[in-house]
């Protein structure tokens, strides 16, 4: 059997009533082992937040059919302005990226399937169909950290990881908190660049996000300011540049001023400005004074 034999229907809060019945027999089945001894995982507290969700404004769900057997299901909403989504996250990230609107990003609450299904693209299937509608323009969603498999399928579907959160919920464990750019984007054609730091670029993002600068957390273009220092450790001047600069290499002499010195020594310290979020790069190159005989 594959994800094609399967029927997926699109519903929205007009159908929550109905379908409440449905979603938690699923649930009760699929978490069967873990309900009895994970607080976090009881049928209450999913039926509470099943309700919360599915009142939300903009609340969808997908549901897949196997002839009239529910074969597993997906279901989110757009976090609203000042979401308590982010509010968890375990380490600081910019203010900028996660500013809610109301309209910016839609969050998978839940994507299960029942197991003589598994394994057969049903739940790719129930994913992209929930997300293709979608006018935000990012998506998230959350994953234990325990399930590091779980967590590898989404990075192979496009998702990325932002940081680790531990929600503000009784007994909430600790989740990976991943985006996805929207609209999903199919598998591009991607060639190495010479780089493995826009190798990496590319992996995460994706040709067209690198080309037009339309990067899912960050501004593609890095402050960059370049120290020149003497091996006295005196500041002999200084570039700064959006976008990177060129830095020279140990052993190679460059004109700095009104000479040609020779480079010793390089350092690089990574940071981000806590205004804009913009990645900024300081780069140290020491040079040695010193005379060159003729």
């Amino acid at each position: 059997m594959t994800s094609n034999d399967v029927e997926i229907r699109h519903y929205t809060s007009d159908h929550a009533a109905e379908l409440r019945e449905t979603l938690m027999d699923v649930y009760r089945e699929v978490y069967a082992d873990s309900i009895a001894d994970d607080p976090f995982n009881g049928v209450e507290r999913f039926g509470r937040g099943l309700d919360g969700w599915s009142s939300r404004p903009g609340w969808t769900c997908t549901v897949a059919y196997d002839g009239d057997q529910v074969v597993g299901y997906a279901y989110g909403a757009p976090l609203p302005e000042g979401a308590a989504w982010w509010r968890g996250l375990l380490h600081p990230v910019p203010e900028h990226v996660v500013r809610e609107t109301g309209t910016r990003t839609y969050a998978i609450s839940e994507l299960m399937v029942r197991v003589p299904w598994r394994k057969t693209g049903v739940s790719r299937r129930l994913h992209d169909e929930l997300l293709a509608p979608r006018k935000e323009g990012r998506a998230t969603l959350l994953v234990r950290s325990s399930h590091p498999k779980v967590h590898a399928l989404y990075v192979s579907w496009g998702w990325r990881l932002l940081g680790q959160l531990i929600p503000r919920i009784e007994s909430a464990p600790k989740f990976d908190a991943m985006l996805v750019k929207l609209p999903l984007r199919g598998e591009t054609n991607r060639r190495p660049t010479g780089s493995k730091v826009l190798d990496r670029v590319v992996a995460e993002d994706d040709w067209a996000a690198v080309l037009h600068g339309d990067r899912l957390l960050e501004p593609s273009q890095p402050h960059h300011v370049v120290y020149f220092i003497s091996a006295e450790e005196i500041e002999l001047m200084s570039l700064s540049s959006i976008g990177m600069l060129p830095v020279p290499a140990v052993g190679e002499e460059i004109g700095v001023g009104d000479g040609m010195l020779t480079v010793v020594r390089v350092g690089t310290l990574y940071g981000r400005d806590e205004q804009s979020g913009r990645p900024t790069v300081f780069t140290s190159v020491t040079v040695d004074e010193t005379p060159k005989p003729e």
